[in-house]
Order: C-alpha cells, then sequence, then structure tokens
C-alpha cells in the first residue's frame, strides 16, 4: 500500500506491506522505532509480548507526546506493565495493526506532532 504524503516529512512511511516498510528510499522488514527525527532499526522486539518497563523507558527516552505500537498483521494488546509505564509518564498509547499504524503514524507526523512509531515484524 503507497502512503506517500505531498510534502510528507523526512520519515514519513513512503508505503507498507505485511514484510515490511518503506521509509525515504530505504526498505525495512524487521522491528524498529521511528519519529520525525529519528530512526532505530536495530531494535530487537519482534512480538508485543517482549513489550516491558525497559521497553517503555526506551520509547520514553525519545520524549514523545503519543506512542503508536504496530502489532504486526493483527491487533495485539501489549502487556499491562507496558501501557502503564507510558501512561504514567503522561504519554498516551494506542495499539493497532500495522498498516493502521502506519496511515496513523504519517497523519500526526504531517501535523508536527511528537510521535513514536513503535513498528512490530515477526522475525524470519
Amino acid at each position: 500500500m503507497d502512503l506517500t504524503l505531498h510534502n510528507a516529512p523526512a520519515n514519513a512511511i513512503r508505503s507498507q506491506s505485511d514484510d515490511g516498510v518503506t521509509i525515504g528510499q530505504q526498505h525495512y522488514t524487521k522491528s524498529l522505532l521511528v519519529s520525525g527525527q529519528q530512526l532505530n532499526d536495530d531494535w530487537s522486539v519482534t512480538d508485543p509480548a517482549q513489550l516491558d518497563r525497559d521497553q517503555a523507558r526506551l520509547m520514553l527516552d525519545w520524549q514523545p507526546e503519543l506512542v503508536i505500537v504496530g502489532t504486526g498483521a493483527t491487533l495485539t494488546f501489549p502487556p499491562a506493565t507496558f501501557a502503564a509505564s507510558i501512561m504514567a509518564a503522561h504519554v498516551g498509547l494506542e495499539s493497532m495493526h500495522n498498516a493502521a499504524a502506519c496511515r496513523t503514524f504519517n497523519i500526526l507526523l504531517d501535523e508536527g506532532r511528537a510521535v513514536l512509531l513503535a513498528l512490530i515484524f515477526p522475525a524470519t
């Protein structure tokens, strides 16, 4: 699915499929963290069940106002301890399947919001 915006910010998702995303000219096939200013393609989470307090701290270091967790091809809610850690910092949290997460990320990024996308792809 092509998600290109007319005046897309640098880290906007250009396209998304079940096996990866394209940001700029680079295609990614494993889990990653991405915001308007940063990208970490060395993120080791391959299942939403792996999200914990340490992962929440890692995400909060990016200083987002909202964290969107893309949980793969289907919606899976992250563990309660992870969600509680994010919300205790007064940061919003949304979970959705990857396609919806990418679309939502692009919209919020285009609005200039401080959003962090945590996009999970299963290990291959």
